[in-house]
């Protein structure tokens, strides 16, 4: 695999987080859904308990209220990266399911999702959180599923 992974990843510029995960939403993802996924860093002068303790409890809540949210889970970095001096790249991830691209569209209209884009400034570094919207493409299913192919 690594082989195959030198024709398109320069693995001396690569990044990756340990996270630990808490689900806000739990509910049923269709392929067609459409996932937005965050990367957070926590404002300056704000502690890591801080910063995970306002995003998995007052921030989470309003997540939770977003309409058309069918799943959401927050990707905490794990307390040994910051371990010895080390700061990881981000803070956490965050991962919201919409059952459509248009369905994303309508929730970044809400008030509830005005609400949380609002709610950053109390913990998250200022400007704009580097995020993708991506669908997601099962290659192989779990046990007895089927491939693509």
């Amino acid at each position: 695999m690594q082989a195959d992974e030198a024709q398109f990843i320069d693995r001396a510029t690569m990044g990756f987080l340990v996270t630990e995960e808490q689900v806000v939403v739990e509910g049923a993802v269709t392929p067609e859904a459409v996932k937005a996924v965050e990367f957070l860093s926590r404002k300056a002068g704000t502690s890591v308990d801080e910063f995970q303790r306002h995003w998995r409890e007052g921030h989470a809540k309003i997540l939770a209220g977003i309409p058309g949210l069918r799943r959401c889970v927050l990707s905490a970095t794990r307390r040994a990266a910051y371990e010895a001096g080390r700061a990881p790249a981000h803070d956490g991830v965050t991962s919201m399911w919409f059952a459509s691209p248009d369905a994303l569209r309508s929730a970044a209209s809400s008030p509830d999702y005005a609400a949380a884009v609002a709610d950053r400034e109390r913990f998250l570094a200022p400007g704009q959180p580097p995020f993708i919207v991506t669908q997601e493409h099962v290659i192989v299913g779990g046990p007895g599923g089927d491939s693509a192919g």
